[in-house]
């Protein structure tokens, strides 16, 4: 089965889709009661449009998941990411964004999603060039977009100053370009907020459930804690996988690997500026954990890779239908 991710882009993209209709259904059968968690103003005012229990945020949030697996298959093929090209990095990126019920809604963190992709692009762009202070400016202006859905992302600040330090000399210039590229938009809209006598509204809605979170103790249900145990055992795979990782590849491609595990790294540490957590905040793992299990998957024999792959299937139906079969 996972062969036919090897094929032309048309019919790939034809599959991809037809994996999110498999696995993100439910809530248009079955609609999902939800309050979205405190958002940024760019959310808040998406929400206005789509509601957030609505057909409209459902069908927004599948189509939002395609053009996000599109981009990270896109960015696995250019930056020769894994061995072969194939459209399996995207499969997984739709799977884990759809593996649990929580997921399935239109989360400020999933929107959240489409920008921070945007800036990893930028950033993996400025490796080996001179002259990219443009791009530089851009990794920084995606990620205060990012920051416009759902405030704790603007912790990714850490794994991009890091990541330009593995791909080339971070200078003095550039991160003031970097830094430009995330004060500006809030600048302007700082700006555009006070002069129309609401700069309130802006503080009240933007940094709304900003703050560090209380770990202990955290009212979580059992579900919710083999949930999140469920993505610590994805984290520790990842871990243990560097040397499958970077095995037989060069140095260009272990740097952007080695850029991943930071991505990585700041995705767990934006949990910790959120006064509450919400399981739909996992979501934040799902670009690097793509990334890295999708090369688990094509290390591992196609048959065990497809047996696998159709199992975690069938788990993530079960999980989502099992009220209804009971």
């Amino acid at each position: 089965m996972l062969s036919i991710f090897r094929t032309n882009q048309l019919f790939v993209s034809a599959l991809l889709l037809l994996f999110i209709a498999i696995l993100r259904a439910y809530p248009f059968f079955f609609p999902i009661e939800w309050e979205a968690p405190k958002h940024g103003l760019l959310a808040a005012h998406i929400y206005q449009f789509t509601g957030q229990n609505s057909f409209v945020a459902y069908l927004s949030a599948s189509i939002l998941l395609f053009f996000q697996a599109v981009i990270v298959n896109m960015m696995a093929r250019i930056h020769r990411l894994d061995r072969e090209v194939t459209m399996i990095p995207g499969l997984i990126y739709i799977t884990l964004c759809s593996i649990l019920p929580e997921f399935l809604i239109f989360s400020p963190v999933l929107i959240a999603n489409t920008f921070l992709l945007l800036a990893i692009l930028e950033l993996l762009q400025t490796y080996k060039k001179t002259a990219c202070s443009d791009r530089i400016f851009n990794v920084g202006f995606w990620l205060a977009i990012a920051s416009f859905c759902y405030v704790p992302y603007l912790g990714f600040t850490l794994g991009m100053m890091i990541g330009f330090r593995i791909l080339r000399p971070f200078r003095l210039g550039e991160r003031i370009a970097f830094f430009s590229g995330v004060i500006i938009p809030y600048f302007l809209l700082g700006v555009s907020f006070y002069l129309m006598d609401d700069l309130h509204h802006f503080w009240e809605v933007q940094f709304a459930g900003v703050g560090v979170i209380s770990f202990f103790p955290l009212a979580l249900s059992f579900s919710s804690v083999l949930k999140i145990l469920l993505f610590v055992l994805f984290i520790a795979l990842t871990v243990l996988s560097y040397r499958v990782y970077t095995a037989k590849k060069n140095i260009d491609v272990q740097k952007k690997i080695d850029i991943f595990y930071w991505v990585l790294l700041s995705s767990l540490l934006i949990f910790a500026f959120h006064q509450a957590f919400y399981l739909e905040q996992l979501l934040a793992l799902g670009i690097p954990l793509g990334i890295f299990l999708s090369l688990n998957l094509t290390a591992i024999a196609n048959r065990w890779a497809e047996t696998w792959y159709f199992l975690a299937i069938l788990s993530i139906l079960l999980i989502q239908y099992y009220p209804y079969l009971v």
